[in-house]
């Protein structure tokens, strides 16, 4: 069943015969080294990359007034990056809950008959893209191109592929989480639990194409979260226009909510937290605004609060990325000391009494052994 599988794996991977569990586990590692180049390289880039703004303050200067280039993509249904500004958003309290497994959501205003007030949900406006002076520590995202070629290659999966707009969505939610999983538990996502046997490559240069693509778009994601969280231009989800020229977002939050499902214990820490869960209510609306049980839709999404849909998701996924980031350092500060070797009794000195109890010192006994 795997056949297919093995054969473009070593494609990629440029190693012919490598195992099934070899590939995916060569993948992690390249995922995590990818990572810790981009942890790294974020000190460098806040001491040589940014210029101050005139009078101090430490925020790096943005490209103010100049209007974000809408990302077309070869069919042209992708909405793009657009200028920024503060608006209000009501929100359902009750209702959408969320993914199996993890607690329900207290959300911002109420569902009809729940007999509770409405508060706005708020999002903040986001810096202006600033420019980025490292290159080499700074995954740049994929091209309209390759993002074109990979959109065309999922569609040719059979049924149960992501479209572009759900993969965004689920390596977002990747990228957020304070656990994430590697490439070989959600690759098979990415290809659909029907198409995950019959993933199928021309010859080895679009298998490198597209795998490439994939390992850009998940890595420039996790690296625009980063620097927004310090004051630069934040990752922009791209959502697939509807026949009215609006924005949809219900493919995009399915694939968060599936990135949820496959790392639960990566969200534990945010949904302990009332007040930081009611970070996920846009999300949870749009992943149950057709839901075919009617308790669980959300009051009717207007076309003002869709048109603001980029805006609200870019702020939402930020702060989320924000909220977890106490719990992804601490999993990194474990994983660290997990690879420091410890010494299990205390360093004897070489005039010390010898441990094995001859009453000689160390440098004249076992040490000689040691040596």
């Amino acid at each position: 069943m795997l056949a297919a599988v093995q054969q473009h794996i070593d494609l990629v991977v440029g190693q012919p015969g490598l195992h099934l569990r070899q590939a995916m586990d060569h993948a992690d590692a390249v995922a995590v080294a990818a990572h810790q180049r981009l942890q790294s390289g974020g000190v460098a880039e806040r001491q040589a990359g940014q210029q101050k703004m005139p009078g101090g303050g430490g925020r790096a200067r943005g490209q103010s007034g100049q209007r974000r280039q809408r990302e077309v993509m070869r069919d042209g249904s992708f909405h793009g990056d657009r200028a920024y500004r503060d608006v209000d958003v009501t929100m359902p309290r009750t209702g959408p809950p969320g993914p199996p497994g993890l607690p329900a959501l207290t959300f911002a205003s109420p569902m009809p008959g729940s007999g509770l007030r409405s508060r706005p949900f708020r999002h903040r406006s986001i810096p202006d893209p600033q420019p980025m002076n490292n290159a080499a520590t700074s995954p740049v995202p994929p091209d309209a191109a390759a993002l074109a070629a990979l959109q065309a290659f999922l569609t040719d999966l059979p049924a149960g592929a992501m479209t572009l707009e759900r993969l965004d969505g689920f390596l977002s939610a990747l990228n957020c989480a304070a656990s994430p999983p590697g490439p070989s538990v959600w690759l098979a996502q990415v290809w659909g639990e029907s198409a995950e046997a019959q993933v199928s490559f021309e010859n080895e240069a679009q298998a490198r194409a597209i795998a490439g693509t994939l390992m850009k778009l998940h890595e420039s994601i996790g690296a625009a979260l980063e620097r927004g969280g310090r004051g630069g231009a934040s990752h922009r989800p791209r959502l697939a226009l509807r026949p009215d020229g609006l924005p949809g977002g219900n493919d995009w939050a399915s694939g968060f909510v599936l990135g949820m499902q496959i790392a639960p214990e990566g969200w534990q820490p945010l949904l302990a937290d009332d007040e930081a869960g009611q970070a996920l209510v846009p999300i949870m609306m749009l992943h149950h605004e057709h839901d075919e049980d009617e308790a669980l839709r959300p009051p009717p999404i207007d076309a003002a609060m869709r048109a603001e849909l980029p805006e609200v998701l870019a702020d939402v996924l930020l702060q989320l990325h924000q909220q977890l980031a106490p719990a992804r350092r601490e999993l990194q500060r474990s994983e660290r000391q997990a690879l420091t070797f410890r010494r299990s009794a205390p360093k004897v000195g070489r005039n010390d009494p010898c441990p094995c109890g001859s009453g000689r010192k160390y440098k004249a006994c076992c040490a000689l052994q040691a040596g």
